[in-house]
């Protein structure tokens, strides 16, 4: 998705370091001075909004030594350590270049200089996130807080009230368990100027404009409301949420009992589980609504649950059509995931799924192992449980050479060994050094891929 100028702006200067002022000392009878009395919960009103064409010099320092603050009011106490964790982890991965510096600082103990460049206001549903959030020009957000259900988000972009030539984002949920799953799973510098994520869809997005006498206020062209248009429909635990006007209900049940075999079938060869499984499929019409709606270009992908959001497994999928088969490479992990757990390394999660699903794109795993055999690529045992190597590998070879591999340590084993295997990656790698298959170069010519 295209930012607009204005949220280019926000994005682009959000990190741009503001200038800091210390705090005000006032004197008293005795002698002593004290801070003057300062609410962070009570934002001041905005009366100039900025330039919506000043953002490229931000830009550029943003990509340098940019930093801003986050307040974060918990809505349980404890929990302040596990946003710090993900709004500045100490390990920001490959793409900690492209990663603002982020200092976070509790509410309750945010002083006037806090709050004087670009900010973060992060927590649950609660009077600080409501103050912050009637500053922005997005007017429906108190209304929103108030209808929450569970697992809802909301994030939304405007500038900070006490430096208005400085950006702001307020992300707030239903509980710490919903914002923390939000930061986990997404990234808070995204494209909607506003945005509410319900069953991991977007259902409320759109975009700013300029509006009368320089401020800005939501752009109707762009503004996009699907909640009120969402269904469902279940079949042997299988839940399939859609919007209706995109998909009939009809199709949406033929999905949901696909689901639900595939499901079982994937269960079986993992030798089950203990208890009854569970799984939400969230449809979407088109590669392109799933791509805009949950920020994932893939045809399925699973937002698995966790230990912070103990819900069912979510599978996000594009819903076929007439005999179109689906992508099942998100259920396939949905099911490894409740027989197996957490499967590891990634190499080995991603060759079961593709193992299970029983092919990739399209393609069946056939298909692929004559592809790669041919080309002479195909990567090592030791290649694969490389989590850097495998990381810096096409997925285009990578996965199915995994998916490979899987089927190779799967040969011969019974269901419940296959699901102990895969709670062992020593043991795994092991025995994929020794099955692995050994491909002699091909001689160079025209039209070879290793040429």
């Amino acid at each position: 998705m295209r930012l607009s100028a204005l949220s280019g702006v926000l994005v682009a200067a959000l990190c741009l370091s503001g200038t800091m002022s210390a705090r005000t000392q006032l004197p008293v009878p005795d002698g002593r001075p004290v801070n003057r009395t300062f609410d962070p919960a009570r934002p001041p009103r905005i009366d100039r909004w900025p330039d919506a064409t000043h953002g490229t010099r931000g830009l550029r320092a943003w990509f340098g030594t940019g930093g801003c603050t986050a307040i974060v009011q918990p809505g349980v106490a404890g929990e302040l350590d596990r946003y710090r964790g993900l709004l500045d982890p100490s390990d920001k991965g490959p793409d900690a270049r492209w990663r603002p510096s982020v200092r976070v600082v509790e509410a309750e103990k945010a002083t006037r200089a806090d709050l004087a460049g670009p900010l973060l206001v992060v927590g649950p549903v609660g009077p600080l996130v409501s103050a912050y959030l009637d500053r922005t020009p997005f007017p429906q957000a108190g209304a929103i807080l108030t209808s929450m259900r569970s697992d809802d988000t909301i994030r939304v972009t405007g500038v900070n009230p006490w430096a208005p030539e400085s950006p702001m984002i307020v992300i707030s949920g239903s509980s710490d368990a919903a914002v923390l799953g939000f930061l986990e799973r997404s990234e808070w510098l995204r494209a909607p100027d506003y945005e509410l994520v319900r069953n991991g869809m977007r259902v409320r997005y759109g975009r700013y404009t300029a509006a009368k006498e320089g401020a800005w206020g939501v752009d109707a062209s762009t503004d996009v409301d699907l909640r009120s248009r969402l269904a469902w429909v279940e079949d042997s635990g299988v839940r399939a949420v859609y919007v209706e006007g995109e998909i009939e209900e009809a199709r949406a049940r033929v999905v949901a009992s696909r689901a639900a075999v595939d499901l079982e079938s994937y269960l079986r060869r993992l030798g089950g589980t203990s208890e009854a499984a569970h799984v939400e499929l969230v449809l979407y019409p088109d590669l392109e609504a799933k791509s805009v709606r949950s920020d994932d270009p893939r045809w399925s992908h699973l937002e698995a649950a966790t230990s912070r959001m103990p819900r069912v497994h979510r599978v996000h999928m594009v819903a076929p059509t007439g005999n179109e088969e689906p992508d099942r490479i998100g259920l396939a992990r949905a099911a490894l995931r409740l027989a197996a757990g957490d499967v590891s390394p990634r190499a080995l999660a991603d060759g079961a799924a593709v193992w299970l699903a029983g092919g990739m794109m399209g393609h069946s795993l056939d298909w692929w192992a004559g592809r790669l055999t041919a080309s002479g690529v195909l990567p090592s045992a030791d290649d694969l449980f490389d989590e850097s190597r495998y990381r810096d590998r096409t997925y285009l070879v990578g996965i199915p050479a995994a998916a490979m591999m899987m089927t190779r340590l799967s040969a011969g084993r019974s269901p419940s060994e296959i699901s102990t295997l895969l709670r062992d990656p020593v043991r795994a790698r092991t025995l994929a050094r020794a099955t692995e298959q050994r491909v002699p170069s091909p001689p160079p010519g025209p039209g070879n891929p290793s040429t």
